[in-house]
């Protein structure tokens, strides 16, 4: 009987491994080469629902250090993809933003049925498909910037996608 229980217990991770990976392949055939360059410099997370049940959205406006200035916070209607509300709050400045782009940028993001999405000033794409904290897919816009935390642990997929390895 344990015997059973353990080989249950493996088929179950198996397939839940492997149905991970297959979104992964369905998201890199679908999207191998889109155009990300709205996103370039961005990032943006899904980030959970308020107590009306809206998409909480977090949105970087700029990536560099220098001014990066926090996320602006957009409220989407999941139905209907139209922004309910946005929110500075967690922001340090908000005079130079421009709150339509970022918003538009939002309801962008959502058609991608992603968990996060950023792009680097180099245009390497980084997805979070299956995780918002950290990337599980990226597309490299050349192989020279896969260096460091990316050269290990990462498979091919297809042209310049890459899969965490599980």
């Amino acid at each position: 009987m344990q015997l059973l229980k353990q080989f249950q217990i493996a088929i179950l991770f198996l397939a839940l491994c492997s149905c991970g990976t297959r979104r992964q392949e369905q998201f890199v055939d679908k999207y191998a080469d889109a155009d990300f360059t709205a996103f370039i410099n961005k990032c943006v997370y899904f980030r959970g629902r308020d107590k009306e049940q809206l998409l909480i959205l977090f949105v970087d406006n700029d990536l560099s250090e220098e001014k990066n200035d926090g996320p602006f916070i957009v409220y989407v209607d999941e139905d209907s993809k139209k922004v309910v509300k946005t929110s500075t709050v967690l922001m340090k400045d908000t005079i130079n933003i421009n709150k339509t782009s970022l918003e538009r940028l939002a309801i962008h993001f959502l058609s991608y049925h992603v968990r996060s999405l950023k792009v680097d000033t180099n245009g390497n794409v980084f997805i979070g498909l299956l995780n918002e904290e950290k990337p599980d897919l990226i597309r490299f816009s050349d192989e020279k910037y896969r260096t460091g935390f990316y050269k290990e642990g990462w498979s091919k997929v297809k042209g310049n996608w890459y899969r965490m390895n599980q």
